[in-house]
This record gives C-alpha cells, sequence and structure tokens, in this order.
C-alpha cells in the first residue's frame, strides 16, 4: 500500500508521486515558501503548516506502507545562514535525516545543501537566546495562551495528564540561534515569537509539551514538535552550543543547572488529526533513543472545573 492508496486529503504545497526510476520510492517534492524562503512575494510557511510539515507526511506515508520516502526540493544559493527559515529547514532535513536515514532519502541537490549547512553549523560557536522577562500576559482570544497559563498554575493536573512526577511548569522558552551572539546580524534560526508551548525538568529529562486547543488539529504538530526536542536535545543534552546571557526567567536557571541527558515530547490536544496517532508510532522509531514522544488529549472545560 502507498499514502497515494488511502483516502487521505494531501496537503497542498508538497506533491507527492511515485518515482519513475524506482516504484517503491514516493517523492515529496517541496515548494520554494515550504523550505522556508520567497518566491513571488509568498511567505515561507509556518513549520508546522502542511506544505512545511516533510516530516509528518512522510512518517504518515511510511505508516501507510510506502517503503522509502524522497525529499525534493531546489536549494537556492546564499551566504551562511542568510535565509532564516531556510536555514531551519535544512537543520531539521538534516536530524531528521539521521534519524530515519534507513527509509528517509533527500535528493542530490538537497543533500548537497545540507552538507553545506552541516558543515557550516559545525564550525561556528553558536549561541542560543533565553527568556529575558516573565512570560507575556494571556490574551482572552488566544485559547492555547489560556491553557498555557492553565497549566503553569496547575502544574498537578499537567503532570498527572503526562504521566510525570509532580514538578514545576514553564512557559515559553525560545528556540532562536546565532552565531557568536545574540543579534539580528547573527541570527541562524527564526527568533521572534518562536518558542516552546511547555516545558518541565524531572530529574535528568527535560519534558517538552506542544499544545494545540479546540479543532487546531493539523499533523504538522510532529514536524513542530519534532524539531523543539533535536533542539532541546543538541542545546540542553549535548551542549552544542551556549546561551547568550544569563537569564533566572521562567525557570532557565534550573534548566541549565540539570544534567540532561533525555528529551520527551509531549502532544497535547483537545481534538487531533485523524492519522495522528499512525504517524506518531512511526516517530518513536527513530534512531535517538534519547529521545521519545507521547500524545495525550484533554478537556479544557473539564480541566478548569477539576473534574479531569
Amino acid at each position: 500500500m502507498s499514502l497515494l492508496e488511502n483516502d487521505v486529503r494531501l496537503p497542498e504545497g508538497i506533491h507527492f508521486e511515485k518515482s519513475c526510476e524506482d516504484s517503491s520510492v514516493l517523492t515529496m517534492q517541496m515548494e520554494p515558501c515550504g523550505m522556508g524562503y520567497f518566491e513571488k512575494r509568498k511567505e515561507p510557511l509556518n513549520m508546522q503548516d502542511d506544505g512545511a510539515a516533510f516530516e509528518a507526511w512522510a512518517l504518515l506515508a511510511k505508516a501507510f506502507g510506502d517503503e522509502k520516502i524522497e525529499l525534493r526540493g531546489e536549494p537556492i544559493t546564499c551566504n551562511d545562514f542568510q535565509y532564516h527559515h531556510y536555514n531551519r529547514f535544512l537543520y531539521r532535513v538534516m536530524r531528521f535525516h539521521e534519524n530515519f536515514g534507513q527509509w528517509f532519502l533527500i535528493s542530490e541537490k538537497l543533500l548537497t545543501a545540507v552538507s553545506h549547512f552541516r558543515e557550516a553549523f559545525n564550525s561556528h560557536e553558536l549561541k542560543y537566546n533565553v527568556p529575558d522577562k516573565p512570560s507575556a500576559e494571556v490574551s482572552k482570544q488566544k485559547p492555547e495562551a489560556i491553557m498555557e497559563k492553565h497549566f503553569c498554575d496547575n502544574p498537578v493536573q499537567l503532570c498527572g495528564l503526562i504521566g510525570i512526577p509532580e514538578c514545576e511548569i514553564f512557559r515559553q522558552l525560545p528556540v532562536g540561534l546565532f552565531i557568536d551572539e545574540v543579534s539580528k546580524k547573527t541570527r541562524i534560526f527564526p527568533g521572534g515569537s518562536a518558542a516552546i508551548d511547555l516545558w518541565a525538568i524531572s530529574e535528568n529529562c527535560m519534558h517538552i509539551i506542544e499544545l494545540k486547543a479546540k479543532d487546531n488539529k493539523s499533523l504538522g504538530i510532529l514536524s513542530e514538535l519534532f524539531f523543539y526536542t533535536c533542539f532541546a536535545y543538541d542545546f540542553y543534552c549535548k551542549k552544542l552550543g551556549e546561551p547568550g546571557r544569563e537569564s533566572k526567567e521562567r525557570g532557565f536557571d534550573r534548566l541549565l543547572s540539570t544534567s540532561i541527558t533525555k528529551v520527551v515530547g509531549h502532544i497535547l490536544t483537545e481534538t487531533e488529526h485523524p492519522h495522528l496517532e499512525k504517524a506518531l508510532s512511526q516517530l518513536n522509531l527513530c534512531s535517538n533513543k534519547d529521545i521519545s514522544f507521547t500524545k495525550k488529549k484533554y478537556d479544557a472545560q473539564a480541566l478548569a472545573k477539576g473534574t479531569s
């Protein structure tokens, strides 16, 4: 069987077809905006958008029976780290291929671009940004932010829900990356509002919680969580870079003072994509056994009343 033979609504922005050279290979052709750079005035897509979430759709294709999946796309010629969203795309491809290379293939052109990125990534002194002030006030128009605040105020609920020992919960951990120092000119990954929704530390494990509220049920949550988990593993376990400055905001000092060896990514949703479970089962087969993933559903109204 193949993803193409199942009744699945495929995303716009990624073009799927069987390889002409090898019928066992399903090809995924990315459009430029999904790879993270501009074309014809189109903005780069967020990595959780269907047209950018190649990891999620590759996992689902594998779960449906495609033997091998090849990612294709037209790389761009640029100076080191010139396009921030594109850099993050190449980082994601690099880490996904390292974990699923037995079946996840990369076209020759794209493989060359990833190799150049890896060389630059490994040859610079990397800095990541840190929480520099308390979490922002919660807007009543943003249900996910409301739930984040609720879980921070009620950590027992969240810890019980995801099955970890009771511990403090923190909000909005930045995932911006820079060369040498934190500044606009040295940026590698997009910064700004890019952040891990919720996180906690239990013994030597960092827990990352990606939360979706109400009818937000994109399959792309898997791509987003995989990136956050890899980022946390690289910089808080493997120490591939250093914080751009000291900070005690939002529990960051505890994060740096704990010897973290594992990262668990948790999905929390009210509703979910009909094939999320199927794709998640493949994600948990990644070769790095120090990272893993779980999924739980929650009822916001019941939690607010303290009944669940």
